[in-house]
């Protein structure tokens, strides 16, 4: 057995006998951590474990190797499954538009509301939005100076010389129509209807074509001019 000799006086376990001593025993004592710390901190690299290296890589998510930013396609505002482009019609008609005439075919009889030269303006604007007022070129004012105490004949001059209403609208392209929904009107009637009119648009005119009961019936005509 290695590390022990005959008439040693310790054996092969490294027990002492009584009365003797041990030469081997104190060769035979654990290395004490702080020798084992400056071996390793002097022994190469490439004998160190594997995991000892892979640590020292950098990782993917790591500030040294960013990933590259991921390339997105701007949208159009308003956009997505639901979004339309509007039509041509739709595009063409935004926009501010005055009164040119106004009157009503019944039966080959006309009728001007509003007179030979009414005065208006009607707005749609790029959000389906619109309002229109319409009224005759003179209209009688309150002799008390309140609205709210006019006369019969007063009131029923101003209520039949005057129209407005606002709303929402849509464009129909295929059938040339514009589909009207009545928010509110000084014809209480018509709040909260939907009614589709005929249009016609040639440069800076637009003709909007409907027929209405309003007036005891017939075809309205309104032909109104864009303002630039």
């Amino acid at each position: 057995m290695s590390g022990w000799k005959a008439g040693s006086s310790c054996g092969p376990s490294g027990v002492e006998a009584v009365g003797a001593t041990c030469s081997h025993s104190t060769r035979s004592r654990p290395r004490s951590s702080r020798s084992f710390s400056r071996r390793w901190a002097t022994r190469p690299s490439s004998s160190r474990p594997s995991s000892a290296r892979v640590s020292a890589r950098p990782s993917r998510s790591s500030p040294e190797s960013p990933s590259p930013p991921r390339r997105t396609t701007p949208q159009r505002r308003g956009s997505g499954s639901g979004w339309r482009r509007p039509s041509a019609l739709a595009q063409q008609i935004v926009g501010t538009w005055i009164a040119v005439s106004q009157y009503v075919d019944q039966d080959g009889k006309k009728l001007e509301p509003f007179g030979s030269n009414p005065k208006g303006m009607v707005v749609y604007d790029s959000n389906g939005r619109f309002i229109l007022v319409l009224q005759r070129a003179t209209l009688p004012k309150f002799a008390s100076n309140n609205r709210m105490t006019g006369t019969p004949e007063e009131n029923r001059a101003i209520v039949q010389g005057s129209i407005a209403y606002f709303g929402r609208y849509s464009i129909d392209e295929s059938n040339r129509k514009i589909n009207l929904r009545y928010d509110g009107s000084t014809y209480p009637n018509w709040d909260g209807e939907d009614q589709a009119r005929l249009i016609e648009l040639s440069g800076d005119e637009l003709k909007i074509i409907s027929p209405v009961l309003a007036v005891g019936g017939g075809i309205v005509h309104l032909v109104l001019r864009r303002v630039r």
